[in-house]
């Protein structure tokens, strides 16, 4: 009893033969009750008419005419084929029908119960030979009472069992014969149900040993729409899920480990230059300042890294109520020089003065940064970097863009351009020092806050990203 298959299956048969069982002794045994009262109701009509004889013999004296009582009573077991006996009121047989021995004449019916028949009970017999006959009968006896209500005699009828025993003899085998057809039908329906419950349990099991070997691609082939196929469909998505985590996670160990590779090679083959002396002392300062810009850029790496993880472990937010106009101005500011550098102006357009929001005013004020971060990577010269902010349709968030006319995102990069480290050609931006994760964190921190941000862009007409907050007083 260790599968599936073999509980279902032997619970199911065992259920069936159980219920099919007892429903047939049921129905048999209702029916020799059946036959059993139909019997006793034919006795009791018989004894009904020898009560009236005997009544109707007895003479005006008080006396009975035994003649015409017993000549009556061979009429009467001549027209209902039943057994008679007669006795006194000492259980004394004075008079039995034909097809009773006649040895039980010079006899006394010496039957405990007969007792109660004297003392004026109706005394009945399922299935008794009574001592007397050969073959089972059903037997009842009668007292029979004079005028006076006193017990004079005891007449016991008797009808033969042979013709209900053959009739139930045919009903056993009927109720045999239906039982061992319905139980082979029942193993059959057992079986294929037990089955198709086991069979996809089964496939699932294997498929999951494949996939607790590394191995992502296997899939359950779903041919059911109930609750196994859903559960089937959904082995499917994990598996699909844990495929693209997979892959997502090789493409993330691949680009790490080139971002990391990269100005390790380049600062371990300038400091050997620097070393063996092939460098000048009047350019030392140069490359010294690149290593130190490679040591930068590989310390912002690893702070950024270090800040999505502290995120994913903890979803611990300093939430409190603040101005976004306020925030993203100062936010703007920051990056006036380096704007200034590139001929690119910077612009806020707000709805409303003032726009309280509910949030972590440090971690909104990362994801500004790292907007306007991005948008000066890929804006052109004299192009233009705006800030905006609108009430949401149902006036509970509040929409913030950062919007520039730079390149601009083809249709499939903006599908990737939130994965950790995801740096396509374009992306890279004017000064190639990005580290692929500045929208990453963007993401993570808005979903923390359960927020959302989108992205629209065409090629040569720049980007525009809009993410949500809640207004103060809407939590």
């Amino acid at each position: 009893m260790n599968s599936i298959f073999k509980k279902q299956f032997y619970s199911f048969t065992i259920t069936i033969v159980l219920c099919l069982g007892l429903m047939s002794v049921g129905i048999i045994q209702a029916i020799r009750s059946f036959g059993y009262n139909q019997t006793s109701r034919d006795l009791d009509r018989w004894a009904s008419k020898a009560e009236s004889f005997f009544k109707n013999s007895i003479n005006e004296e008080g006396a009975l005419d035994t003649t015409t009582f017993l000549q009556n009573m061979r009429q009467l077991e001549i027209y209902s084929d039943k057994s008679f006996i007669i006795t006194d009121s000492a259980l004394n047989v004075y008079w039995v029908s034909e097809n009773v021995p006649e040895e039980i004449m010079s006899t006394k019916l010496e039957i405990k119960k007969l007792e109660k028949a004297v003392g004026g009970e109706v005394v009945e017999y399922k299935k008794s030979k009574l001592n007397i006959y050969a073959e089972p009968m059903h037997t009842k006896c009668y007292p029979l009472k004079n005028a006076q209500d006193r017990v004079c005699a005891v007449v016991c009828i008797s009808s033969s069992m042979r013709e209900m025993s053959q009739a139930m003899n045919s009903c056993y085998r009927i109720f045999v014969i239906f039982l061992a057809v319905t139980v082979l039908i029942g193993f059959f329906m057992v079986y294929m149900s037990s089955n198709a419950i086991a069979a996809p349990l089964r496939e699932m099991n294997e498929a999951a040993k494949v996939i607790a070997s590394g191995d992502f691609e296997k899939r359950i082939r779903v041919d059911y729409d109930d609750e196994i196929g859903q559960l089937a469909e959904s082995f499917n998505d994990m598996a699909s899920s844990l495929f693209l985590q997979e892959k997502s996670r090789r493409e993330f160990l691949s680009n790490i480990s080139h971002d990391l590779r990269s100005p390790l090679t380049s600062m371990r083959g300038f400091l050997q230059a620097l070393l063996d002396g092939t460098i000048s002392d009047d350019k030392k300062d140069r490359y010294l300042n690149i290593i130190m810009e490679e040591t930068d850029r590989l310390a912002k790496l690893a702070n950024n890294m270090l800040e999505i993880n502290k995120l994913e472990e903890s979803d611990n937010l300093n939430i409190k109520t603040f101005d976004i106009n306020v925030l993203a101005s100062h936010t703007l500011s920051t990056f006036e020089e380096r704007a200034n550098n590139l001929s690119i102006t910077l612009k806020t357009e707000f709805y409303n003065e003032s726009c309280m929001v509910e949030a972590d005013e440090e971690k909104i004020q990362r994801v500004i940064y790292n907007l306007v971060d991005n948008a000066l990577k890929f804006t052109h010269k004299y192009g233009i970097i705006r800030i905006i902010t609108q009430p949401g349709k149902d006036n509970k968030k509040v929409l913030v863009t950062v919007k520039d006319n730079g390149k601009g995102v083809s249709k499939e990069e903006q599908k990737k351009v939130f994965d950790r480290l995801y740096k396509a050609d374009m992306s890279r931006g004017k000064d190639k020092k990005g580290t692929g994760l500045g929208l990453s964190i963007v993401r993570e921190f808005l979903k923390a806050h359960n927020e959302t941000i989108t992205l629209k862009s065409d090629v040569g007409k720049g980007c525009e990203f809009t993410f949500t907050l809640t207004m103060a007083g809407n939590k």
